[in-house]
């Protein structure tokens, strides 16, 4: 123990498995993402989904 602190351990990580659902009628899922590298680099991107996963 150092200064009154002890050292605590960490949890291991939980890995939890997600799967993609379509929407609901009438509704649209959007997926957007972006990323910059410099000032003057950048990039996006998107998808969007209907309920018949369609777009």
């Amino acid at each position: 123990m150092l200064l009154g602190l002890s050292p605590l351990r960490a949890a291991a990580p939980r890995f939890i498995r997600v799967a993609w659902q379509p929407p609901e009628p009438p509704w649209v899922k959007v997926n957007i993402d972006g990323s910059f590298r410099n000032q003057d680099q950048a990039g996006s991107g998107g998808v969007f989904r209907d309920p018949s996963t369609r777009y």
